[in-house]
């Protein structure tokens, strides 16, 4: 735009009321440019996220255990789990399913947030909301689940004079169970005093 024909459009903003509506709209239609960016919707589909987790759940029993690392049985029942306890509601969008289903791959393989926001279709924010959701109520729920048999010295180390004086006080795995392992001379002064 000229400076002649800016200061044409000043003068006719001066005008009256209607002619200056009138120009106002016209100097915004010239001085938007036909390659200004429209901003477009990331995520266009509002039921994706729902539709992917129920194709993976009703489809080959392959892909869940592939796309989640459970198999369909274990994560109905883990769903089911948290919504009996209430440890989980559903959203206002986005049931517990997709829930679960948006948290584990994020765990079992390592996802970024992006590549959730693309798997599910939601933005970054729904996502770490709901993965922090899941990750308190699975913390909650491992209270329950998960239990330490005992804190004494397994029978198979306490009643062995070669293992005893070596791992009195070892933790164990939570079985219980030892590992027989040989490590070269050299290198075995680094495990010494380990739990």
């Amino acid at each position: 735009m000229t400076e002649d024909s800016f200061e044409r459009y000043l003068r006719i903003l001066l005008r009256p009321s209607a002619a200056r509506l009138k120009s106002c709209l016209q100097l915004t239609l010239l001085l938007k440019t036909p390659n200004s960016p429209v901003r477009q919707i990331v995520h266009p589909y509002r039921n994706a996220g729902s539709e992917f987790v129920h194709n993976i759940i009703d489809g080959h029993p392959r892909n869940c255990l592939d796309l989640l690392c459970m198999d369909c049985n274990s994560f109905i029942t883990l769903c089911n789990i948290l919504k009996e306890k209430n440890l989980v509601e559903d959203g206002r969008e986005i049931n517990i399913e997709e829930q679960v289903a948006i948290f584990l791959p994020i765990v079992g393989h390592n996802e970024r947030n992006r590549a959730c926001q693309n798997m599910f279709k939601h933005s970054g924010q729904t996502i770490s909301k709901y993965v922090n959701l899941i990750l308190r109520a699975l913390c909650q729920l491992g209270k329950e689940y998960i239990s330490r048999l005992n804190d004494d010295t397994p029978s198979k180390i306490s009643f062995n004079p070669r293992f005893y004086p070596y791992f009195k006080d070892c933790l164990g795995t939570i079985d219980g169970t030892h590992i027989p392992v040989w490590i070269r001379t050299s290198e075995q002064s680094r495990f010494r005093n380990r739990k």
